[in-house]
C-alpha cells in the first residue's frame, strides 16, 4: 500500500471540487488492485513526508485565509509509519482498561514524533476514548522507517495500565508488515492466536531479587504468620524472603536469600544466583546479572498494603 502519494492527493483534489462539500478536510487514499482508491482520514504522517502542517492549515482556512500552497507546490519525500497506543488488552478482544499511568516514557530518536495527552501520574478512565499516545516514525524509506518503529515500540514504557504494546511489537516485527503485505486478512494470518509473552525464569528471577533487595517484598508477607512477617533475619541462619509476583491469572512464588549484592533465587525447582551491583536510575533501569546473563528492566513500583 503507498500512502499519500501525488496521485492520491490529485484525486482528493478532484473528489473535493466536485463533491460539492464547502468546507476543508482531510482525506487519505490507499491505492488498491485495479487503480482504485478508498477515503479514510490521517494528519501526521502526511505532515511527515510534506513538511506542511495541515492543522494549521485547516485553521487558516477557517479564518478566511487561503492555503498558503498549491497542490502541485507540495513536495514529498521519505516514509511514515504511525502506532496507536491503546489503553486495551488484545488478549480479551481488545477490551478497554482504566487505572493510573505510573510511568510513561519514549526514547527519543531522530525522525520520532509523539502525539500523546498522558504522563506518568495520569488517570485513565472509562468516559473517554482509549487512544494514549500516536508513535509517528519518518525516515528516507521504509525499510528504515520500520527499523525505526520496531526499535520505538520495544522502548517505550507506559506502566500502570494494560496497553497494546506488546501486540504492535508483534506486529512490526513480521517479515509482511515490514515487506509492506498489508490486508484485512493479516491479523488472522499472522496473529490469529496471540497472547503475550510470558516473562522468563531468568526475568522472574531479577524481578524478585530486586523487590527482595529493595524492602518491597515485606509488602507480601502473611500478617497472620509471626515467622513471615519477620522476614529474613533469624538469630542462626537467615531465613528466605518470601515473594508473590501475579501476572494475570498466574501467581509466582519465590524464595530470595542472601544479599545485599549477591542473592539466591528459588523459584519451583531453579535456583539462581543474582547480582545487583547498583539501584534504579532515574528511568527506572537495573539490570541485575543472573547465572552471568544481564538482565535489563524498567520498573515502576507502587508497593500497596496486602496480607
Amino acid at each position: 500500500m503507498r500512502y499519500g502519494s501525488r496521485r492520491c492527493s490529485g484525486r482528493e483534489l478532484h473528489w473535493g471540487r466536485h463533491s460539492g462539500v464547502h468546507r476543508r478536510r482531510r482525506y487519505r487514499r490507499v491505492l488498491l488492485p485495479g487503480d482504485e482508491y478508498s477515503i479514510a482520514g490521517g494528519a501526521p504522517r502526511y505532515q511527515l513526508v510534506t513538511g506542511q502542517d495541515l492543522v494549521a492549515w485547516q485553521l487558516q482556512v477557517a479564518a478566511g485565509q487561503r492555503l498558503p500552497c498549491s497542490q502541485e507546490e507540495l513536495v514529498q519525500s521519505g516514509h511514515a509509519i504511525e502506532a496507536r497506543v491503546y489503553a486495551e488488552d488484545p488478549a480479551v478482544s481488545f477490551v478497554p482498561q482504566t487505572g493510573r499511568v505510573t510511568r510513561f516514557e519514549v526514547p527519543a530518536a531522530p525522525g520520532l514524533r509523539v502525539d500523546s495527552g498522558v504522563r506518568a501520574g495520569t488517570l485513565i478512565t472509562h468516559f473517554y476514548d482509549p487512544l494514549l499516545v500516536k508513535l509517528i516514525v519518518h525516515a528516507e524509506d521504509r525499510p528504515t522507517a520500520v527499523t525505526q518503529l520496531r526499535n520505538q515500540l520495544k522502548g517505550t514504557v507506559l506502566h500502570g495500565i494494560q496497553t497494546n504494546l506488546e501486540y504492535l511489537s508483534d506486529i512490526a516485527s513480521t517479515d509482511a508488515f515490514a515487506a509492506g503485505n498489508l490486508d484485512t486478512g493479516f491479523i488472522d494470518q499472522h496473529l490469529s492466536n496471540w497472547k503475550p509473552r510470558p516473562p522468563t525464569s531468568v526475568e522472574l528471577a531479577a524481578v524478585g531479587a530486586v523487590l527482595a533487595r529493595d524492602g518491597y517484598a515485606r509488602r507480601s508477607y502473611d500478617n497472620h504468620d509471626t515467622w513471615k512477617r519477620l522476614g529474613p533475619w533469624r538469630i542462626g541462619p537467615a531465613g528466605g524472603t518470601p515473594i508473590r509476583i501475579i501476572i494475570g491469572e498466574h501467581e509466582h512464588k519465590i524464595d530470595v536469600r542472601g544479599g545485599p549484592g549477591r542473592l539466591e533465587v528459588a523459584l519451583g525447582t531453579n535456583t539462581f544466583e543474582v547480582e545487583l551491583d547498583h539501584d534504579p536510575d532515574s528511568t527506572g533501569c537495573v539490570e541485575p546479572t543472573v547465572d552471568g546473563t544481564r538482565v535489563r528492566m524498567v520498573l515502576s513500583i507502587h508497593p500497596t498494603e496486602c496480607g
